[in-house]
């Protein structure tokens, strides 16, 4: 939301949107689009006629420290929990390069599309073993990846209910890093 926010307050964008929704539920809008869900784009921003969507994928592991809230002090508040499960959110960051993907390729107006990845879990950014069930789902640093099938090593069960993808373009990863309230964090975001 405060993305969208500043994004609107920039006063750059025709419109700004968050949660933009497009069906996928019993009609053809999206052929290829294999998942079981409609679809809500996290942030879609319009100049003219042209559209540009934005998914985000904000992943921390915890934080606990002591923290002002209405004007008292809170000793030992969780200020960022825990998002455990790396394999699934890594999937889900592709995923979210291959929904935008689908979405160009039908929607005219619709030139470019952004993924963006923030967390301040160093997992992400290091290369998974050579073995693990989500090594396709790879995130790590200055990761290259053309056109290729996104599908899980071995037969594990969070494959029954996150299917595998085909991705049409080809992409770089370059991680950045920030300070966000004193806490570490890395980013990266992927022109789709």
């Amino acid at each position: 939301m405060q993305l969208a926010i500043y994004l609107s307050m920039t006063q750059k964008y025709d419109d700004v949107e968050s949660e933009y929704f497009l069906p996928t539920k019993n009609t053809d809008i999206l052929k290829g689009y294999d998942w079981d869900s409609n679809m809500r784009i996290d942030i879609v921003v319009r100049r003219g006629s042209e559209y540009v969507p934005i998914e985000l994928k904000y992943v921390t592991k915890r934080v606990i420290r002591d923290h002002v809230r209405f004007g008292e002090l809170i000793k030992g508040m969780e200020i960022l929990k825990n998002h455990a499960a790396q394999d699934i959110r890594r999937y889900d960051f592709w995923k979210d390069v291959r929904r935008i993907e689908l979405i160009k390729n039908i929607f005219p107006n619709v030139k470019n599309g952004l993924a963006v990845f923030l967390t301040n879990d160093s997992a992400y950014i290091r290369e998974p073993k050579i073995d693990a069930v989500c090594a396709s789902f790879s995130m790590s640093g200055n990761r290259e990846i053309g056109a290729c099938r996104m599908d899980w090593q071995g037969n594990p069960a969070t494959a029954k209910n996150h299917k595998p993808f085909l991705l049409d373009g080809s992409y770089r990863l370059i991680w950045d890093k920030t300070l966000i309230d004193n806490i570490n964090f890395d980013y990266t975001i992927l022109k789709i």
